[in-house]
């Protein structure tokens, strides 16, 4: 059973909730000056040993050092979070000709409010990026992801065959590349190509991408956000070399040298 979040547990422990709950209200650029002040605050408190009090002694340039902003930024963004509950803020001044500095108190029970009118927003959000990813991979249609190392083949065929199946990747490949060949043409036999049938030479999404981005092992979907012929790749599985050259061509990009890249044969009445 998870404890409820209360205004008795420390400084620290409700920041790093509502940090772990997206921000809330302070979510966004426009507030990230704020979440820096709100970080070097806890931090302060810490040192001071009232991360339970939330009471501390800080002057503003200081406050600035910690934070990695000016003092002009930060004097701006504190009236903000002052106006927000999150802190009060005592200014300092000069007593008996002597500079004092100010007090700051976190008032961890406003805090504790935005952790908990976060956390059901964040929630949906998280929930959407899991539907959105499902999504995409169902339309990817793929077992694996990532290339793999290319299978070593034995020059002279002295050898035996280690592995008599393709790698997942490769299968997967193919059968999207047949499938979107059905679609395109019922009349699709890959088995043995028959009297009256033309050869059609199909390249894989998996080929695709192990000749142009030889050293890209992971993060393949940034890929397909950049190069318009691998989402294209990704979501029908195989074209032909024409489609691809046509397709960087419509695109304005340049051709990729596809020069030895693996083909599947597919056969069409």
């Amino acid at each position: 059973m998870t404890r409820r979040l209360t205004a008795h547990a420390s400084v620290f422990t409700i920041l790093d909730a509502l940090r772990r709950a997206g921000w809330g209200v302070l979510r966004g650029p426009a507030f990230r000056c704020h979440r820096a002040i709100l970080d070097s605050l806890v931090a302060a408190s810490r040192n001071q040993r009232s991360d339970y009090a939330g009471f501390f002694t800080i002057t503003t340039n200081q406050l600035a050092d910690r934070a990695g902003y000016t003092d002009r930024h930060i004097r701006a963004c504190l009236p903000d979070l002052e106006d927000l509950g999150v802190i009060t803020w005592h200014r300092g001044g000069v007593v008996e000709g002597r500079p004092r500095p100010g007090h700051m108190r976190i008032n961890k029970k406003t805090l504790v409010d935005l952790v908990h009118a976060a956390r059901p927003v964040y929630d949906r959000l998280l929930n959407q990026r899991r539907r959105e990813t499902s999504e995409r991979l169902r339309k990817l249609n793929r077992a694996v992801l990532f290339p793999q190392k290319p299978r070593r083949v034995s020059v002279d065929n002295s050898h035996a065959e280690m592995n008599s199946c393709l790698p997942l990747n490769r299968r997967a490949s193919a059968t999207s590349a047949l499938a979107h060949a059905q679609k395109a043409s019922p009349a699709v036999d890959t088995a043995v190509k028959k009297k009256g049938q033309t050869e059609l030479r199909v390249i894989t999404f998996q080929s695709y991408m192990n000749k142009k981005y030889p050293n890209a092992h992971t993060d393949l979907w940034a890929l397909c956000d950049i190069d318009p012929v691998a989402q294209e790749l990704a979501e029908r599985g195989a074209m032909t070399y024409e489609e691809i050259r046509r397709l960087e061509t419509d695109s304005h990009l340049e051709h990729a040298n596809l020069a030895g890249v693996s083909v599947v044969d597919i056969y069409e009445r």
